[in-house]
Order: structure tokens, then C-alpha cells, then sequence
């Protein structure tokens, strides 16, 4: 058994020390600017540019425009059923059980639902910026649901201050990354 063990480390060193590098990018090949590759670069979209931060759900879908909260709330009816990405910073979070975050631009805010299908940290910082993907869709809550909502952020006082039903902007998130 301990021969195994060092023959398979030695495959698996070997192995390693002969890749060129660990990208698989081969650093041999003329590294002069292609101008047609500098133009792919500035035609990514917002999505394949957010690579640096941390994924929870399914991955970002990195051809999809990444769509500003005033650009929904701007034509709700044309986004309204439909998957989009969004942009936000977070501004509440499910303290409870990291079933949702609310992102917001300025006074405008989306909820984003994970469903439970997958869930976020518990002690989500509020003030950084998270990109969501999922379907969009406006629905009353009646003042009960508003208040648990309210509550399961931490935040007492608002849940008190509650008074009747409420509109809430959400998405039915797919996946959320949080940016670094």
C-alpha cells in the first residue's frame, strides 16, 4: 500500500511539473496585442467582467446584460416575468435563515428571493455590491408577510412601523454573486 502511495505521488508531480502552466495557457505563443481581441474585451458584458467575488446559487449567466435597478423600475412592465441580471448594493439581508437580500439603488429596491434552494451568510454585510440573476415580478404582500420580512432582517422599529399591504419588486433569484 505505501508503494502505491508514492508511485501516485510521484504520477501526480510529475504530472504537474509538466504542464507549462497551471491555466493551460501556453506563455511560448507571441504575447503582441491583437487589436481584434482588445475589441472582444470592451464588448464583454457587465456579467463576465463581475468575476471577483463570491457565487451562491447557479453561475451568472456571463452573456446577459447586467441591468441598473433604474433601468428596471424605469420599464417594470418590460422586465416584469423575465429572467434578468441585476446590479445592487445590499441594503437588508434574511438574518434568519439567509433566504434573501435586498439590493437598492438610491430609494429604489429589489428583493431577492433564493426560494431556499440555496442561501446566503447569515451576517451578510450591508453597503457592498451583489449582481442577481432570476425572474422579476411585482407583488402585493399583505402587511403580516412585510412585517416578517422586517423582522427577519433584524430591524424591530420598521417592522412596527409597518401599516397595510406592499408592493415588493423581488426576483425569484437563480444565483446571487456577492462582489469583493
Amino acid at each position: 500500500m505505501y508503494k502505491l502511495i508514492i508511485i501516485l505521488n510521484f504520477l501526480l508531480v510529475s504530472c504537474v511539473f509538466s504542464q507549462q502552466n497551471p491555466f493551460g495557457e501556453d506563455k511560448s505563443k507571441n504575447t503582441d496585442v491583437n487589436p481584434q481581441e482588445e475589441t472582444k474585451k470592451t464588448e464583454l458584458t457587465v456579467a463576465q467582467i463581475h468575476t471577483d467575488g463570491i457565487l451562491y446559487g447557479a453561475e451568472i449567466d456571463p452573456n446577459k446584460e447586467v441591468l441598473q435597478i433604474k433601468d428596471i423600475f424605469s420599464a417594470i412592465d418590460k422586465y416584469k416575468g423575465n429572467v434578468i441580471v441585476v446590479e445592487g448594493i445590499i441594503s437588508e439581508s434574511c438574518r434568519a435563515g439567509g433566504c434573501w437580500i435586498v439590493i437598492k439603488d438610491g430609494d429604489m429596491e429589489i428583493r431577492a428571493l433564493t426560494r431556499h434552494k440555496f442561501v446566503l451568510p447569515l451576517d451578510q454585510p450591508v453597503g457592498v455590491k451583489a449582481v442577481v440573476e432570476g425572474e422579476f415580478d411585482v407583488k402585493e404582500i399583505t402587511e403580516d408577510q412585510a412585517k416578517h420580512f422586517a423582522e427577519e432582517s433584524g430591524d424591530m422599529k420598521k417592522a412596527e412601523e409597518i401599516k397595510g399591504s406592499q408592493t415588493m419588486y423581488r426576483i425569484i433569484a437563480t444565483g446571487i454573486k456577492i462582489l469583493n
